[in-house]
């Protein structure tokens, strides 16, 4: 269940400028169900756990989030709390 799993990061500005080679890294399209916004998904790795990325295709997303989601809840799993320092790992 995506919901319990999801979290999002607040990218620093060095690395937000990254984020539109996401297209490059082989992403699978989401085309949702009426009432949700479409978008992109790519593969991921928080440390050794396999998670994704979700970039969704919405005016004005700030740039500077980076949602990533997971089969469970990543803040439990990594002992995280707000201010932690995550690194993802994306193969392009």
């Amino acid at each position: 269940m995506p919901y319990l799993g999801t979290l999002n990061l607040r990218l620093t500005d060095e690395v937000a400028k990254l984020k539109p080679q996401l297209h490059k890294a082989h992403p699978l399209c989401i085309e949702p169900a009426e009432g949700y916004c479409p978008g992109f998904v790519v593969k991921a790795k928080i440390g050794s756990l396999a998670v994704a990325i979700v970039v969704p295709d919405v005016p004005n997303y700030p740039v500077e989030v980076l949602e990533v989601v997971a089969p469970f809840c990543l803040r439990e799993k990594e002992k995280l709390v707000d201010g932690s320092v995550v690194v993802v790992e994306v193969t392009i």
